[in-house]
């Protein structure tokens, strides 16, 4: 037959984990149409790649895209990823994905994706099946393989409420991402320090997640922590970084479905020495059996929202009640007064990993500044050796 384009005279890395081996690629149609050896070969093109290194497009196992893919620029503003190799991305990670765009998450998911895009998007959507139909519909400049995100179904059926959830929530939960992933979603994913998904337990999580097993599903988790803080209640566990490791691991253990712990960083240079411990720890449950892995970003540089650092939006609007209820919350949110799970913390226990404390707004005059006015918690670790109180 005769193809398009052969790409000749390189080293093939095929993706299967083999060595590379010499060969020609032949393309027609889009798409790879032979590997081997092709000199006598009929082409409307030929390159010739000595000394290069002929590969399938790379997958970017972690990404927001999703949210910037529904603009009509979006080709320009992706454009570093294509010219890196980049022809896949996975979206809908940490727990949040533009579909399903239901009644229950339309005031919150607009705020989301606020911090992900530069122009508001249309929501021209609602289940999982007409995002990916618009998106084709609108063209691709990249091939998208879509999760669903736990706190976007979580908001859908509980909005922004703090707290578990109910059974019939979880089940609720588990029908919306049944239904995604019969339209096209690869799995699921959870952001387990952002709210909501950080309210949710271990029943939840497998509650929400056990669609993945009915259906072949993969999970992805954001996880509960990436530092290493120590469980003063129970001083004998690994720290709470490690502890998140098992938290992935235990929906493998329920369901059987693969794993992926998202972006394995180690925040703070008290958690660097746990680098090996960490490694070796997804060492030993890959040889137990779990189907587990992890991705981490070439840079040493991270970001994240201020969300993090409070309650999410009630918390937020607390802010505004006064201090006695930031103070109330806040000991909630470690806590102390809610059952909020923590890994490695058991039911009505007190944490230790965390303390938010209150920051007095600045006076201007004797009156609160308005930047100020919201005043803000921060996340202090209670074993710092340099820790100081700011009052």
């Amino acid at each position: 037959m005769a193809f398009d384009l052969i790409l000749e005279h390189g080293t093939v890395l095929d993706g299967t984990g083999r060595d590379g081996f010499p060969a020609s690629v032949a393309i027609a149609d889009g798409r790879i149409a032979a590997v081997g050896v092709l000199y006598d070969a009929s082409t409307a093109r030929r390159i010739d790649c000595t000394g290069q290194v002929i590969a399938p497009g790379f997958i970017d196992m972690h990404s927001h895209s999703d949210w910037v893919i529904p603009q009509p620029d979006h080709a320009e503003v992706l454009a570093p990823l294509l010219e890196q190799g980049i022809t896949t991305v996975v979206g809908g990670n940490c727990g949040c994905s533009p579909a399903p765009y239901l009644p229950g998450n339309q005031a919150l998911l607009p705020l989301v994706g606020r911090m992900l895009h530069d122009h508001d998007l249309d929501y021209g959507w609602s289940g999982m099946g007409s995002f990916l139909a618009a998106l084709e519909r609108r063209g691709l400049a990249l091939n998208v393989a879509q999760l669903v995100g736990h706190g976007t179904v979580r908001a859908a059926v509980k909005g922004a409420e703090p707290g578990p959830a109910t059974p019939g929530e979880v089940a609720a939960m588990a029908d919306l991402v049944r239904g995604a992933l019969d339209e096209g979603a690869i799995g699921l994913s959870t952001g387990l320090g952002y709210a909501p998904g950080v309210f949710a337990g271990l029943d939840e999580l497998l509650g929400v997640t056990a669609p993945l097993q009915e259906r072949g599903g993969v999970y992805t988790s954001h996880a509960r922590s990436y530092i290493a803080l120590d469980h003063r209640a129970a001083p004998d566990q690994p720290p709470t970084n490690l502890l998140a490791i098992d938290e992935t691991a235990a929906v493998w253990r329920a369901h059987g479905v693969k794993v992926q712990h998202s972006h394995l960083i180690f925040v703070g240079d008290r958690t660097w020495p746990t680098t090996d411990r960490a490694l070796e720890h997804f060492d030993r449950l890959r040889d137990e059996g779990v189907d587990i892995g992890c991705d981490a970003f070439p840079y040493v540089g991270g970001n994240t929202t201020l969300v993090v650092f409070t309650l999410g939006a009630e918390a937020r609007a607390g802010a505004l009640r006064g201090p006695d209820h930031c103070r109330r919350r806040a000991r909630a949110a470690a806590g102390a007064d809610r059952d909020v799970p923590r890994p490695g913390r058991r039911a009505g226990q007190p944490d230790a990993y965390h303390e938010l404390e209150l920051l007095r707004p600045r006076r201007r005059g004797g009156q609160p500044t308005q930047g100020a006015a919201a005043r803000c918690l921060l996340l202090r670790d209670r074993h710092h050796p340099h820790r100081q109180r700011r009052r």
